[in-house]
């Protein structure tokens, strides 16, 4: 094996990475004094970079693509919304199903219910936990069973199945 082009040394309390090839420090940062921006920015400059930093960052989502899994939104002015469904809980996945606003509004509550559940969940599984670990091991080794998880994945598939449209 070659040897490494570049090495890192310690130098006034700071690590400086050389080529070892010209032995100059990488960066163009100098050596000694005080550290000083390689940057020539002004004040004016440097504020247009931020907003643009932070207006990336902040900027809604541009793509109109609906997001895998994400829970329904109105994209409709009739009141229609579209889901996209993921492999692990749908053998058909992925695919887009729409729904009325009726329909929309139950998968919205179910959506509700499952965050509720994922917070009260560990909590009740904590207090299962300080009273009896052998139950828990056992819930454990259910619910990673591959054969209930297929059965469970079935009988949401034939769920979703029943409100695809036909056509």
């Amino acid at each position: 094996m070659p040897p490494t082009r570049f090495r890192v040394v310690e130098r006034g309390r700071r690590l400086e990475v050389i080529d070892t090839a010209t032995g100059q420090p990488i960066g163009g940062r100098p050596r000694s004094g005080r550290a000083t921006s390689s940057l020539n920015v002004t004040g004016k400059d440097a504020l247009l970079m931020l907003d643009q930093v932070v207006g990336r960052v902040t900027s809604p989502r541009t793509s109109s693509a609906p997001k895998a899994g994400a829970l329904p939104r109105a994209t409709r002015f009739d009141g229609t919304v579209s889901v996209t469904t993921r492999p692990f809980y749908d053998n058909r996945a992925p695919r887009t199903v729409t729904l009325d606003p009726a329909r929309a509004k139950i998968v919205r509550a179910a959506a509700f219910a499952a965050l509720v559940l994922l917070i009260v969940t560990p909590a009740l599984l904590l207090m299962l936990a300080w009273s009896s670990f052998p139950l828990l091991v056992m819930l454990a080794a259910v619910a990673f069973n591959p054969k209930v998880r297929e059965r469970v994945r079935t009988a949401v598939t034939s769920l979703i199945d029943r409100y695809t449209d036909p056509a």
